[in-house]
């Protein structure tokens, strides 16, 4: 199998916002796949089929989310448990 290289980002952010906020503002940016993405991805018939698919559901953000991890969700539903306030985001930019 022949491989490649590609470059990957991790952004952290920081902010004195309350987490709720930053989430909410973050949420008014990013773009998300239409509701039937996996069915039109599946019958893309080429890269540049596919492309305008992803390029379609850009956010104003110019990301496209595709994965949303809540690790924190579980714990938050413990009464007893601490609180965590946390998200992964797996998005995309625009391809140029």
């Amino acid at each position: 199998m022949k491989s490649r290289k590609i470059m990957i980002e991790r952004f952290d952010l920081v902010s004195n916002k309350s987490f709720e906020q930053v989430l909410f503002e973050l949420d008014e940016g990013i773009g998300r796949p239409i509701a039937n993405y996996f069915e039109q991805k599946a019958a893309a018939q080429s890269f540049e089929e596919y492309e305008r698919l992803v390029n379609g559901a850009v956010g104003t953000s110019d990301l496209v989310e595709f994965l949303r991890l809540d690790p924190g969700a579980v714990f938050r539903k413990d009464p007893a448990a601490k609180v965590f306030k946390m998200v992964r985001i797996i998005a995309a930019t625009r391809s140029s």
